[in-house]
């Protein structure tokens, strides 16, 4: 909660998630009074339906009105309903502007394929790999063009690219910390695209090149690491040729993690409140 210029107004944001489905969560951001202890806050997209908070000492109470719970903001199995403790300002770390620029860095290797709204949960789905497997290959197609050969075989009928499938799982282990134990062909369910597909041929993936769009990157703003040992990063997206062009505001969770003996960082969700 931060306090607005006004004395009795404060600008609010809540987090949580599903106890059973850490990456299954939700966020309420608004402004609410401050009275005898308590306030009603309505989130930025459902300012009809405000939540109720009533403060006591270190605690907070938070109640939702069935209009809320019926209004499908949080997604299913979330709730804001509950005591929690308060946030105190001196808690959790927080990093230099050399370390959130290398955040930065980090979340654009996302951002720049168009990933904007994602969990890790839902892109680390085998049975439903398009997402996966089309960061493994597309992270390199940009960052690691040395790893990309021409097709080799007669008429090249799976595309005119090929990587090995090694490079496939080291970038989703240094960027996911997730190991894929075997690769699969993936397509895009919705799309008969050439470069939607990404076939295995049991060595090297085979895939078509795409036009060029605009490339969106990341700027971190404001980082703090909580009690969890997950570090919570906000900022901008912004287009990588015109940085006055800003996509829209950004709020990404990361957890540490050690890839070929350096420290870096394992994604686990971004979401993206897009400028109207």
């Amino acid at each position: 909660m931060r306090k607005e210029k006004e004395a009795d107004l404060y600008a609010v944001h809540i987090v949580a998630s599903q106890k059973s489905a850490p990456f299954n969560s939700g966020e309420l951001d608004g402004v609410g009074r401050l009275k005898d202890n308590s306030m009603r806050v309505a989130d930025q997209s459902d300012e009809k339906n405000p939540v109720q908070i009533a403060f006591h000492g270190e605690t907070a109470t938070v109640t939702e009105p069935e209009a809320f719970k019926q209004s499908g903001l949080l997604g299913a199995g979330v709730s804001f309903d509950g005591d929690f403790l308060r946030e105190r300002k001196s808690g959790g770390k927080t990093f230099s502007a050399a370390e959130m620029k290398r955040m930065s860095v980090f979340l654009s290797n996302f951002t720049e394929l168009g990933m904007l709204d994602f969990t890790a949960e839902d892109v680390l789905n085998t049975e439903k790999p398009y997402d996966m497997i089309r960061f493994g290959i597309w992270h390199n197609f940009i960052n690691n063009p040395k790893r990309i050969k021409p097709c080799a075989t007669p008429e090249c009928q799976w595309g005119t690219q090929t990587m090995e499938c090694s490079y496939v799982k080291d970038s989703l282990q240094r960027y996911f910390g997730y190991n894929l134990r075997q690769c699969l062909s993936a397509a895009h369910p919705n799309s008969g695209s050439p470069s939607d597909k990404y076939h295995f041929d049991g060595a090297r993936y085979h895939f078509e090149g795409a036009a060029g769009e605009a490339v969106y990157h990341a700027r971190v703003d404001e980082a703090r690491q909580g009690a969890d040992g997950v570090i919570e990063m906000k900022g901008i997206i912004y287009n990588a040729d015109d940085k006055e062009d800003i996509l829209g505001n950004f709020i990404a969770q990361a957890k540490p993690h050690t890839w070929k003996g350096k420290d870096t960082l394992a994604i686990v969700s971004l979401k993206t409140r897009f400028k109207e």
